[in-house]
């Protein structure tokens, strides 16, 4: 019996022991995860396909940035650098640049300047821009709700907006 009782008890210590091991283990690696964290991160970018012209995508290894709005802007700057594979074509000119890109509400507002129309040709042209664009942003970053579009300040396909300083007319009162 007493011979039992004791058998029991290493058989709890060893039980223990075993946890304290595991426990400590779970720490220690958790610990190098954070500490020694890769800086890099792989991204997904989704750029035409020469042949198909269905979008496919290219994985780039960027910078992990803790600000979302901030990974944000470095991927759209990235699809405008362009595809890093011969398979692939560019997205927009390399000439376009971001105007604003801001995050509020898990919405992304994106204005890109003007120089992203100067090789469309029609109208599905700049949707298929849009489409790689939203499809490279929502794949990487699901946790945005929606995404808005501009150009030079303008929704694609809205009625065009012009300033009043920019129509050249003289008032009545002027002549």
């Amino acid at each position: 019996m007493k011979h039992r009782i004791r058998l029991a008890r290493s058989q709890q210590q060893l039980w223990k022991i075993c946890l304290g091991i595991l426990a400590g283990t779970f720490v220690v690696s958790l610990v190098f995860f954070f500490l020694f964290r890769s800086p890099l991160h792989y991204q997904v970018l989704f750029f035409p396909n020469i042949r198909t012209g269905e979008l496919s995508g290219e994985r780039r290894m960027l910078p992990r940035l803790s600000n979302s709005k901030d990974a944000a802007g470095q991927l759209v700057e990235e699809m405008i650098l362009g595809p890093v594979s011969i398979q692939h074509s560019r997205v927009v000119p390399r000439s376009t640049s971001i105007r604003t890109l801001m995050l509020r509400d898990k919405v992304l507002y994106l204005d890109l300047s003007t120089d992203i129309l100067h090789d469309i040709e029609d109208r599905d042209s700049f949707f298929a821009i849009q489409k790689a664009f939203e499809h490279t942003i929502r794949f990487n970053y699901r946790t945005i709700r929606e995404i808005v579009f501009t150009v030079g300040g303008q929704e694609p396909g809205a009625t065009r907006y012009i300033s009043w300083r920019s129509v050249n007319t003289t008032s009545p009162a002027s002549q």
